[in-house]
């Protein structure tokens, strides 16, 4: 499984949408049960490329987008008082879950950072996700907070 990985462009945003709304769906249903609906979901993709604050980097295997990750610098994140990075969304295609894309997404957006003086990344990960959890900790990344939810 060939890939590249490379930093988004504008005619990028109709496959790094289509991949979002993958992500979106896959997990409202793993913690609802439920099917999402798009229709009202807007393709903000070209202004986020544009953005400034915005780091987006795509998977491309022969012509086709098959994975993204969105990251955001920001002054203050958390419990940072300095700039840090904080990773958005990540998705892959299922078929190249196996090829270590997660660990070259993250890699690249680390890098990014690193060149920019940035000293932390972080990023929030589903309970049910738990291949990008061990890939993150495989990476590093440390548990910070835990956040409990519950339906009333």
């Amino acid at each position: 499984m060939n890939y590249v990985i490379r930093e988004a462009c504008i005619e990028d945003t109709d496959e790094i949408f289509r991949l979002w709304k993958c992500l979106a769906e896959d997990h409202t249903f793993k913690l609802t049960g439920e099917k999402v609906n798009f229709d009202d979901v807007e393709n903000n993709y070209a202004n986020l490329i544009n953005d400034k604050d915005t780091i987006i980097y795509v998977a491309e295997s022969e012509n086709k987008i098959v994975g993204f990750i969105e990251a955001y610098r920001k002054e203050r994140l958390h419990d940072f008082d300095e700039p840090s990075i904080y990773v958005l969304h990540c998705y892959i295609e299922p078929s190249f879950r196996n090829s270590r894309m997660v660990h070259r997404f993250l890699a690249t957006v680390m890098q990014v950072g690193k060149k920019e003086g940035i000293q932390h990344i972080s990023a929030h990960v589903f309970a049910s996700n738990e291949k990008f959890y061990k890939n993150i900790k495989v990476l590093g990344f440390n548990e910070y907070k835990t956040l409990f939810l519950r339906e009333i």
